[in-house]
């Protein structure tokens, strides 16, 4: 993973801890686990894919919110910067954390 293309850090404070960065190069979310040693391991490469939205194809930064929000985002949800949309136009995703954990290894 270039480090030059990484930007936009939040901290996933869970069960598992995770640094979850943008890596705007490769239009991806990186979690990178935090333990007692200093690692730069990336545990997965996240695609914001197409749902009920349009995927995200220029990730340009990432927060997050990784606590309750309410019985529809028990985990939460990151928050990721689209900066390639139709009509050269931006907008944001929000995309409930539940969903991306149940895929992790």
């Amino acid at each position: 993973m270039p480090r030059d293309d990484v930007e936009g850090l939040a901290i996933l404070d869970g069960a598992v801890r995770y640094l979850v960065t943008s890596v705007k190069g490769f239009h991806r979310a990186a979690l990178l686990r935090l333990v007692a040693e200093v690692s730069s391991t990336c545990e997965a490469l996240l695609e914001i894919a197409p749902a009920s939205v349009d995927g995200v194809t220029g990730m340009n930064g990432l927060d997050g919110i990784f606590q309750v929000i309410g019985p529809d985002h028990l985990g939460g949800f990151p928050v990721v910067m689209d900066d390639q949309n139709g009509g050269f136009t931006t907008d944001f995703k929000l995309i409930a954390w539940d969903a991306i954990a149940r895929q992790l290894p």
